[in-house]
């Protein structure tokens, strides 16, 4: 199950947000960066959708992992795990933007060690509990 597209990031003024004034968790197999959210940086159609406490990007670059296949194949996962983890549970943080981007390497871990090292910034940085 992927995110449903109200709590997902997208576009340009987002993106440069998060890089730009984003804190930096750094893991072995992916980096998070999290800012606090400003509405009025989202899209148009995202703007007018119900709030959430957090909105999401999982960033795959083509140099992270070369297959498209199997780029689709961990954003899936990724997708799905924060979908279970996040949607109808509290969240710590309050209107809080996030961008998690695979570094390369991630291509040969485990499953089980991505999701373990998501779980671990996330509570690093304070979105979970």
């Amino acid at each position: 199950m992927a995110l449903p597209p109200s709590l997902r990031l997208r576009g340009r003024r987002c993106f440069d947000r998060l890089y730009r004034r984003g804190r930096v968790r750094q893991g072995r197999f992916m980096t998070l960066r999290t800012v606090s959210a400003r509405p009025s940086g989202l899209k148009g159609e995202l703007r007018a959708a119900p709030t959430s406490a957090w909105r999401c990007a999982v960033v795959i670059s083509g140099k992270a992992c070369k297959g498209s296949v199997h780029r689709n194949r961990l954003r899936r996962l990724l997708h799905q795990w924060l979908s279970s983890r996040l949607i109808g549970r509290e969240v710590q943080s309050d209107g809080r933007w996030l961008m998690l981007s695979l570094k390369p390497g991630c291509r040969d871990a485990a499953a089980a060690d991505l999701l373990e090292e998501c779980e671990r910034l996330l509570l690093d940085e304070g979105v979970t509990a």
